[in-house]
């Protein structure tokens, strides 16, 4: 038999993207195993009439107007923000861990400030952070870890916190405030008929044939097809030619409780520490049912069954990089979804996904002429909160880049994008990522540029993918930057001021020493003495690290000059940012940033005045300083000025060389002599400190 599309799976990637294609007029036979259709989020009513999960809780939650718009055409929501606590020592306390839960659990009254002080004073600085247990101790240390997550861990996985990758733990944030929902997505609701209702809905189409309790291979050598999406597991596809690929599996106890009307005060309560299960979950909270009685559902975790998550270690990465390079050589062969790539997603990152396969197959035709269903006027959707995408820049720095990462993913305002610029980093990078699971998870990306564009560049790159995407805020990181669990908390709350271009971060030392990186406008000195105040100050100057930069302004102003390569590049566009708007700093959003404080020059003194010098290797790539600086200049005065002013800067520093027994200091004055006559000719000769640098390895 001869069909236009065929898919394997019925869940959301394999039901979205038959719904495209059937609407774009493709025949199309979807296969599935299982006797029904949903996959995994597969609901019914249990004889007693209550609507339940069969595979555990499915909550649906997203940031993305797109993903809500499409499945609203198939289904009304219900409002339902999930909470979650956990038992330990015989009393429930919320997760994540906030700010109730620590008062509560050590009998204090702690305010929001209180918190941070103490996590800041019990956790174990780790570094590098490679895997759950570094990222567990970085942020909360041994007492809440062992209370919380090692023994939910070693039940929910079957290995200790210390064999698993930080990705694990990475997702699990930590919150100085009393939030007690377990998700903060501006979106949180439930379809309002269920799951299977709404993929009822999708399926409902003439081009659309479905064949249940079928398994792909029985049909494999009889079917024909232009293309085929795989959404099973990917190393039965290849009938396990490397071994089988590791998963977790779940089994489910159901249990009806008549003539008790709730169970338990939330939807889930965990059990860290006691029980052989791990989580209960009572249905009615999810679904607003009402009922005499209630259902709930116990989760058992099994080394054996059917594959619900993939382990993520090293090892398993590997084995599933054999699998992928195989699938990279299939013809006409989509795969896609948890199984298929070995990856944990959420619901609404599978939904996405099979959009965007869909469109880039062609998909785009409907001649559906759906209109969203009406929404009940209670309930309108509402994705108010801006979305945010980091835009992290990396070059061989992969230790502090798994830290920074790991920060930014244990946000309490969780960001919505980690972009990772890799500027071709060549010290394992790549590798690292993958081992720490960081690769799969789905709110990271891995933008991987052929050669190092540079600080400005790799900014630049960035953020045009960011922008080309529609997110409302891109925040700028740089790879040795740790930023305190609730800095984008406190940065975005000042989006709202008028005029805003930007909003930056209080930048600190690992030494918690103020770094000269804000310059404030009124007084046009530098910001150390602000720190922690919560009203916002306007900037004439801000570094780029951890600054939020607003759509509307890369709109108005395009993006950093990539040309510039490092330094300068942000004076230049908060030159320009200043055009269209203020640049704000958010005293009480802390970044620490390592790398900027390291001392590695020498201080010499001459007539009674000390300068710190630099190494050789070093200060060859000050020809970027002093290059960028003079084009600054140049921005502002005529070119005669321009002139005379980079004449006398170049004497003062070839001055300066001498006096102060710099080495080899006729090098230096031709470093200085190149920097400024680029300068003054606008000429970009990136490579020229690198052509030096070789030239000194090689004793030159």
């Amino acid at each position: 038999m001869k069909y236009d599309v065929v898919i394997v799976g019925a869940g959301f990637a394999g039901s979205i993207i038959a719904e495209r294609a059937a609407s774009s007029g493709k025949t199309v036979l979807l296969i599935d195993r299982r006797e029904h259709i949903g996959g995994n989020a597969f609901d019914e009513y249990d004889a007693n009439g209550i609507l339940i999960h069969r595979y555990g809780p499915h909550i649906f939650h997203t940031n993305s107007p797109r993903v809500v718009e499409y499945l609203s055409r198939f289904t009304d929501w219900l409002p339902y923000e999930h909470r979650v606590l956990a038992t330990v020592d015989r009393s429930l306390y919320p997760i994540p861990i906030n700010r109730t839960t620590i008062n509560q659990l050590y009998g204090l009254n702690l305010s929001e400030d209180g918190v941070r002080d103490f996590f800041e004073n019990v956790r174990e600085n780790r570094s590098p952070v490679q895997t759950s247990e570094d990222v567990v101790l970085n942020s909360v240390g041994p007492d809440l870890c062992d209370k919380f997550f090692r023994n939910y861990t070693k039940k929910q996985w079957g290995l200790d916190l210390s064999e698993l990758a930080a990705l694990v733990a990475a997702r699990i944030p930590t919150r100085t405030n009393d939030d007690d929902r377990y998700f903060t997505d501006h979106f949180q609701s439930m379809p309002a008929e269920g799951y299977t209702r709404m993929f009822e809905r999708i399926l409902d189409h003439p081009n659309i044939v479905i064949r249940l309790n079928t398994d792909f291979r029985s049909l494999r050598s009889s079917l024909q097809w232009d293309q085929l999406f795989y959404s099973g597991p990917i190393d039965e596809y290849f009938d396990f030619r490397f071994g089988k690929l590791p998963y977790r599996s779940l089994s489910f106890e159901h249990e009806h409780l008549p003539r008790i009307d709730q169970f338990q005060s939330v939807g889930t309560v965990n059990f860290p520490n006691d029980q052989a299960y791990t989580r209960i979950t009572e249905f009615k909270h999810l679904t607003g049912q009402q009922h005499a009685g209630t259902s709930i559902v116990r989760e058992y975790p099994e080394a054996e069954g059917d594959p619900y998550y993939p382990v993520p270690r090293p090892e398993n990465q590997d084995l599933y990089k054999q699998y992928e390079e195989l699938a990279s050589q299939e013809q006409n062969v989509s795969f896609i979804g948890r199984l298929a790539q070995y990856k944990y997603f959420n619901m609404d990152q599978v939904v996405a996904q099979a959009l965007s396969v869909a469109t880039k197959s062609g998909f785009d035709t409907d001649n559906r002429n759906l209109s969203p269903m009406t929404q009940p006027a209670k309930q309108p959707i509402s994705l108010t909160q801006s979305s945010v995408c980091v835009a992290l820049v990396t070059f061989n720095r992969k230790d502090l880049l798994i830290e920074c990462v790991s920060a930014l993913l244990r946000q309490t305002r969780p960001v919505d994008l980690i972009l990772i610029v890799d500027n071709a980093s060549n010290d394992g990078t790549g590798a690292l990522l993958e081992s720490t699971g960081i690769a799969g998870n789905p709110l990271v990306r891995i933008h991987r540029e052929e050669h190092n564009l540079g600080g400005a560049g790799g900014f630049a790159s960035g953020m045009k993918i960011a922008h080309d995407e529609g997110y409302d805020w891109v925040w700028l990181m740089d790879d040795d930057a740790e930023p305190a669990l609730d800095a984008l908390a406190q940065a975005i709350a000042h989006e709202h001021e008028p005029s805003v271009a930007a909003i930056a971060s209080f930048k600190v030392s690992q030494h918690d020493i103020p770094q000269n990186s804000h310059m404030l406008l009124d007084s046009g000195q530098l910001a150390q003495t602000v720190r922690g105040q919560h009203a916002a100050y306007e900037l004439s100057f801000s570094s780029f690290v951890g600054i939020l930069v607003r759509k509307q302004t890369i709109i108005s102003i395009g993006l950093p000059r990539a040309e510039f390569f490092i330094n300068r590049d942000d004076n230049e566009y908060c030159w320009r940012m200043r055009k269209v708007g203020r640049i704000l700093l958010a005293p009480s959003s802390i970044i620490v940033h390592k790398e900027l404080a390291r001392a590695d020059g020498i201080t010499r003194t001459f007539m009674g005045r000390s300068s710190d010098r630099q190494p050789l290797q070093k200060f060859i790539f000050r020809y970027f300083e002093m290059r960028n600086l003079l084009l600054m200049y140049g921005l502002q005065h005529s070119r005669s000025k321009m002139i005379v002013h980079s004449t006398a800067r170049a004497m003062m520093h070839m001055a300066a060389v001498i006096a102060f027994r710099d080495s080899r200091p006729f090098l230096r004055w031709k470093i200085i002599l190149k920097a400024h006559t680029d300068g003054i000719r606008a000429h970009f000769d990136n490579r020229y400190p690198f052509r030096m640098m070789e030239r000194v390895r090689r004793g030159k």
